[in-house]
């Protein structure tokens, strides 16, 4: 895929569409992205449903830790919104933190979609056929977000974060302490970069220092 920028017009070519696709995605969420962030948005690696009442329930961690399954258990047992996968956008607004959810593909692990009866019908025919349909398996399946069957939302106003974490402990909620809550929130921070996509394409420009200021700034109003 060949991307040419001739500013405000960026030209984008490939013999492959299905490439041209990817990056052509991964361009405008950058540049949307680094956009809301100079006007003082900060980006966090979540996953977030919408409640009926408007409220984005927030669900932040690193890989492995359960953000996505108990994403899935939200959309299927309690009725609520799909909005945000892996990316969540917020922003000080009105009093309040306003979220916005990203659209973008969903890499979801085999082992997590055979939790979920409601979901299997995702998993490819070639995994099922090869016995491959176990919770130990660590394939990802490429979802787009119209794949997963429940309604969205865009954004919602924060009500609640969970940090999920997979142990051998009782299932259940517990409130933690606010030096826990901001070290949890700095971990799961991708303001000023995004550690997987850091200007790969060196188009955009941006003060690093200011947004990291305001990111902490806005983390410590959360908490």
């Amino acid at each position: 895929t060949l991307i040419c920028f001739d500013a405000p017009r960026i030209f984008m070519s490939s013999v492959n569409p299905a490439s041209m696709r990817k990056y052509a995605r991964l361009l405008i969420r950058d540049i949307v992205q680094k956009q809301f962030e100079k006007n003082g948005g900060v980006t966090f690696h979540a996953s977030s449903v919408i409640a009926p009442d408007g409220g984005m329930i927030c669900i932040m961690g690193n890989k492995g830790s359960g953000k996505t399954t108990v994403l899935l258990e939200y959309l299927i047992r309690a009725k609520v919104y799909r909005c945000g996968l892996d990316r969540v956008m917020m922003e000080a607004r009105d009093g309040g933190i306003m979220a916005y959810g990203w659209p973008i593909l969903y890499n979801i692990g085999v082992g997590t979609l055979s939790r979920f009866a409601e979901l299997e019908h995702l998993i490819p025919e070639e995994i099922r056929k090869n016995n491959e349909v176990t919770w130990e398996n660590k394939k990802k399946v490429v979802l787009e977000p119209f794949d997963l069957p429940y309604e969205a939302r865009p954004k919602g106003k924060l009500s609640a974060i969970l940090f999920p974490k997979i142990s051998d402990s009782p299932h259940g909620l517990r409130r933690i302490d606010p030096e826990s809550a901001l070290a949890h929130l700095q971990e799961s921070c991708y303001t000023p970069n995004d550690p997987n996509f850091i200007n790969w394409h060196q188009y955009v420009t941006y003060d690093a220092a200011w947004e990291t200021q305001n990111a902490q700034t806005l983390m410590e109003t959360m908490v």
